[in-house]
């Protein structure tokens, strides 16, 4: 794909930076780069951060015309189009021919028709979807062929969520999809090559086809060069905005700090705002893009260390209080002056999205986390910028009473985030270990172990009944 030449933001980017309602990424993932219009591939869109319980898909994007008029609440609406690798910036529709096929096809079914060039896109699914865990399965067709487009390379498939106001709040588009049909049989003239120059009886052949050669030879994609980063400092639990300043930048750059990928916002030819990654440990880090050789040198992001008083500032922050006399523990200070205050709200989070529980869970603090649970039970399933639960936080800091603690009050092990589901921070907690030879493991508790078999077991359950 080419790079944009201009600095205005692509309005495909996965979300809006001038709109500080979208805060949230859907990441997509599909079962397949290549279909036919015939087949479905299965799509699973992921929204990092969810706090919505239920996806609403429109009616004409639905393969079966399924009405479900029940409103629920927490309810996210959500929108998707086709649009050509090649041009993003413009919608497909189906062509005449595909609308033909598509109408016989209904028919042959017994099924109501439907003349509509805009129905390229179609989900096998209920109108309404359990979202609780923050991840939808789409069963998808695209019903016409890449090549009734000229697309060489695929099309994609970009998704908005709206709230109940109307507003996107999260955007998303899959990887490249080429629809084909190579399985059918053609038989055709071989194509005959006409230079665009006068073949003069003295002119070579040779010289003819170095002529064609320049014609048809394919732009060059210039590696992207990547200057500086906005803020160059951040905080350990990621989660801030931050600001890639470079050149030839284009929608499909992956930026990577050290080895953890950043969760993309917007970007344009020239900038990227993404949102940072939790550090695997404080100081500089290199930032690069994944898969991607860079022109210069790789730029220093610098990791700060996190201090337990940062704890204490943000309940003075959700208190307003202060002036706030500190004592010999700082655990205690908090939970006095949270007692001291009646007003105030126990979900406001940092400037990474981290609540109160996140910290107290990442320093073990386990007379506040259970004070905080005590006063608001949704603090263990909120997630911050990067999806981390208070949970992922403990399993970071081997905080294992923190862990067993939220556990009991019923914080999941398989919750995703940008760094994988708590499971996979403990594994891979486990195997770094065991490479520095230390194998202790009496940092995680009982009732994790357990869980993550049963978790296990039942998942070979399931597969072994499909």
């Amino acid at each position: 794909m080419k790079p944009s030449s201009s600095n205005t933001y692509n309005p495909i980017s996965p979300i809006e930076p001038e709109n500080p309602a979208v805060n949230h990424a859907i990441i997509v993932k599909s079962s397949n780069t290549k279909s036919r219009v015939e087949t479905q591939i299965k799509m699973t869109l992921q929204l990092v951060g969810n706090q919505w319980s239920w996806l609403r898909v429109h009616e004409s994007l639905l393969s079966k015309k399924k009405i479900n008029r029940q409103i629920k609440e927490n309810e996210l609406h959500l929108e998707a189009f086709v649009v050509a690798d090649s041009n993003p910036n413009q919608k497909v529709s189906m062509c005449q021919g595909c609308v033909r096929r598509e109408r016989k096809r209904a028919q042959r079914r017994k099924k109501p028709v439907v003349d509509d060039r805009q129905r390229i896109l179609l989900f096998n699914c209920d109108p309404l979807i359990d979202f609780s865990h923050g991840e939808a399965v789409l069963l998808t067709r695209i019903t016409c062929y890449c090549r009734h487009h000229n697309e060489r390379i695929g099309f994609r498939i970009q998704f908005r969520m709206r709230n109940d106001k109307g507003v996107v709040i999260a955007t998303g588009e899959s990887s490249p999809i080429m629809v084909t049909d190579d399985h059918k049989s053609y038989t055709s003239p071989p194509e005959k090559k006409y230079s665009v120059f006068p073949t003069p009886s003295h002119v070579s052949c040779s010289a003819v086809e170095t002529h064609q050669a320049i014609i048809h030879r394919p732009p060059v994609i210039h590696l992207p060069i990547l200057d500086s980063i906005t803020p160059c400092r951040g905080s350990g639990w990621g989660g801030q905005k931050v600001t890639i300043i470079g050149f030839g930048f284009h929608g499909y750059l992956v930026p990577m700090f050290n080895k953890r990928e950043a969760i993309v916002l917007g970007w344009s030819s020239t900038e990227m705002h993404c949102i940072l990654p939790p550090a695997e440990q404080s100081g500089p880090v290199i930032v690069s893009f994944k898969h991607q050789t860079l022109n210069t040198t790789h730029p220093l992001f610098y990791y700060t260390e996190q201090e337990n008083t940062s704890i204490l500032d943000l309940a003075m922050k959700i208190t307003g209080i202060q002036n706030h006399i500190a004592s010999h523990s700082l655990e205690m200070d908090v939970i006095q002056l949270l007692s001291e205050s009646q007003a105030y709200v126990l979900n406001a989070t940092t400037d990474g999205g981290q609540t109160l529980l996140h910290l107290a869970s990442y320093f073990n603090y386990t007379h506040l986390i259970k004070f905080l649970i005590a006063r608001d039970l949704s603090l263990v399933y909120l997630q911050d910028h990067n999806g981390l639960s208070a949970l992922h936080f403990g399993c970071l800091r081997k905080s294992s009473e923190a862990m067993c603690t939220l556990l009991k009050w019923g914080a999941s092990i398989a919750l995703k985030s940008v760094i994988g589901t708590p499971m996979d921070i403990v594994s891979t907690l486990l195997t770094r270990d065991i490479t520095i030879d230390k194998t202790e493991s009496d940092w995680i508790p009982n009732l994790f172990i357990n869980m993550a078999t049963e978790y296990y077991d039942s998942n070979m359950r399931l597969m072994n009944r499909c």
